[in-house]
């Protein structure tokens, strides 16, 4: 039933937004939210093992360095739930910055440090392009065979 309910209310996102998940607000009516996102984040099953993972790993005090933000839902809810823990965090796609920002605002989350930036391993690299898809979750420093604008 929650299933079907996801699929069903996705085309009203932007009337819906923001959606509460796992203690925070996440805000979803933009165009990066699309289907099999708005569907995770709804029945509450979004990057789950990812969540899991770096939950299990914090300790009062850790400094944890994020590359690939993405929406920011990740880090959103570590730092919520880890107030002591700091996150310097990375992501590349500028469209996602403001999205991150709505995030930590929505929350009153105030450790995390967010870049709109991409870590190479040259540190005399000056840029690099970042192919943008259509879903954020596709976007890449390699060109894929999808349509993708270039920043």
């Amino acid at each position: 039933m929650r299933r079907a309910l996801a699929r069903t209310t996705f085309r009203f996102r932007r009337f819906l937004s923001p959606l509460t998940f796992h203690g925070i607000k996440v805000p979803m009516a933009g165009d990066h939210v699309v289907l099999a996102v708005w569907k995770r984040v709804f029945r509450g099953d979004y990057e789950a093992p990812e969540r899991r993972a770096l939950q299990a790993l914090l300790s009062e005090g850790d400094v944890v360095l994020e590359m690939g933000v993405g929406m920011g839902v990740v880090s959103g809810v570590a730092a919520k739930q880890n107030p002591t823990v700091r996150f310097e965090s990375y992501e590349a796609n500028p469209a996602l910055i403001p999205v991150i920002e709505e995030l930590h605002e929505l929350n009153g989350i105030s450790n995390i440090t967010l870049r709109n930036e991409i870590l190479l391993p040259d540190a005399d690299a000056k840029e690099q392009a970042f192919h943008i898809s259509a879903s954020f979750a596709e976007s890449s420093m390699i060109k894929g065979d999808k349509p993708m604008t270039q920043t």
